[in-house]
Formats: C-alpha cells, structure tokens, sequence
C-alpha cells in the first residue's frame, strides 16, 4: 500500500506558521491511522470504535519443543501400583501396571511428535500409545500412533512421527501398558508442536 504521504520527522519546522499547526496534526493522525492499519486486524480498524483493537494474526507459524516429567503418569488402578523416585517413575511389578498421563495440547496446535525417555528394566514388554479422545455427546478415543518395545535400557522411544491437527472438543493422553512381569521406569516426555500466532 502506497502511503498517502511519506513518514517525516523533520516537518513541522521551527518556522512554520501557527495557523498551519491543524494541517499538520490532521496529517500526522492520518499518517499513523494509515500504517496501524496494515497491522490491525480488519474487524478492529484504527478508524473504529472497538475496543480494544486486536493485531492481524502472525501468518508464521512457529515450532516448539515441551518437555514434561512422567511424575504426571496416573496408575489405571490402584494407587500403590506406581512409586515416584527422583528422576523417574516406576511401576509395580504385581498385577496392573499401566499409566495415563493427560498432555497438555490446546486447539489449533499441530503435532508433530511425541516421544517418551523410557527404561523396561525388568519388565519384557510395554506399549506406549498416543490416544486421542473426542467429546461429542459421548467420548470416543482413538489411538493416534503406538509403540511396542521389548529391548531393556534406558533410550528416547519415538511414539509419534507425523502431523496431528487438534482440533476443538480434543484432548490427549500418553498411555503406557506394561506386560505386568516386572518393573519399567518412565523419565519424561517430549513433545513439538507448531502453531500459527
């Protein structure tokens, strides 16, 4: 957009005429009402009378990294089924021993992976899945990706790889199902996003 008149900083001069001073001030307010604009959002133009006035959303979307400690993880059971160390959480080795854990993913976010710092230690087999979980009238859920794994040690397991709108009416959870023959540990989360400010 070409500018009704070019920004100057120099003008008024010191010897401009006094009666020149309405001229000047309606042009500055023009000159400001102009270049708000292009920064405003539509529905809330500089020349309107909303309140307050909202910027034009950033079209640059815009990645980034969480990380959460599983000390979030909720047995799906009983509560002595899970014990919280320093640096993980461990699971019982009797009976039961699968986790949930709510992540927090808000509406308009895309995912595009999920993984989790794990440790099977002494257990043979687990299964973390990301699960989606829609509400409607009821909710339904959906596993949105998973992983088996079977080899013992801690390593990064990668649960999601991809892309993943949430949208309204959305929310997720780890889940993280054991074999019930023994102990696994479970460190922290890590999740990237990208949203559109």
């Amino acid at each position: 957009m070409a500018w009704s008149n070019a920004w100057d900083e120099t003008a008024p001069s010191g010897s401009a005429l006094r009666s020149t001073l309405d001229d000047i001030i309606r042009g500055l307010k023009g000159d400001i009402r102009q270049r708000m604009n292009t920064i405003l959002d539509p529905s809330t133009p500089w020349e309107g009378t909303t309140d307050p006035l909202l910027l034009l959303p950033s079209a640059t979307p815009v990645t980034r990294t969480v990380l959460l400690s599983c000390h979030g993880l909720q047995p799906s059971q009983d509560d002595d089924d899970i014990s919280y160390a320093n640096q993980f959480v461990e699971s019982d080795n009797a009976g039961n021993n699968d986790m949930r854990m709510s992540l927090p993913f808000a509406t308009g976010m895309t995912i595009n992976s999920v993984e989790i710092l794990f440790d099977l230690f002494t257990d043979t087999q687990a299964t973390v899945s990301l699960v989606k979980h829609t509400f409607a009238t009821t909710v339904t859920s959906t596993v949105v990706a998973s992983e088996v794994i079977t080899a013992t040690g801690l390593d990064t397991i990668v649960i999601f790889l991809g892309s993943e709108v949430v949208t309204g009416g959305q929310y997720y959870t780890l889940m993280i199902e054991g074999n019930d023959a023994g102990r696994w540990h479970a460190y922290c989360v890590r999740f990237t996003y990208t949203e559109t400010l």
